[in-house]
């Protein structure tokens, strides 16, 4: 595929990341933050494991969207689950410690990816890997106990 093609994917992923953002968003009040964020990164893996199948342009215009969406879907749970997990004190510093985390995840694992293709020739390694860890994810994401935002004011004396 061109150079072009695979740009016009990008977009798509980052089009595809607003609207997952935007409809997800209050999902997690309504049907639980556990549950919207283990089935966006769920959606997410799945989608990682089709994509060494993808063949055609509308395969990766089809992956593209549903990544985009999924991937969209759990970015705005992660302030609300820490705010539950945690409590109101000191969120900003938390939530900079996991961004930064996830940051050093963002920036290693390109350089991963690109070790997994000079040793095998092909990326199908890199998405399985990518996709083990989201499965992982998911699976953890359950063990997280959140409090009701109540509970926390109590104990908070607010």
């Amino acid at each position: 595929m061109s150079p072009a093609i695979a740009a016009m994917a990008v977009s798509i992923i980052g089009i595809s990341c607003i609207m997952g953002k935007i409809l997800l968003g209050n999902a997690g009040d309504r049907f639980g933050i556990n549950r919207i964020i283990a089935i966006s990164i769920g959606v997410e893996a799945i989608a990682l494991v089709s994509l060494i199948w993808v063949k055609s342009v509308p395969e990766l215009f089809a992956f593209a969207d549903i990544f985009g969406c999924s991937f969209g879907g759990w970015v705005p749970q992660f302030p609300a689950l820490t705010e539950r997990f945690s409590g109101p004190k000191s969120i900003g510093t938390i939530i900079g410690i996991i961004m930064m985390g996830a940051m050093i995840g963002a920036s290693s694992g390109p350089t991963l990816a690109g070790y997994i293709f000079d040793v095998s020739s092909h990326y199908r390694w890199s998405f399985l890997v990518a996709a083990m860890a989201a499965a992982i994810l998911v699976m953890l994401i359950f063990f997280i106990k959140i409090n009701p935002p109540a509970q926390h004011q109590q104990e908070n004396g607010d």
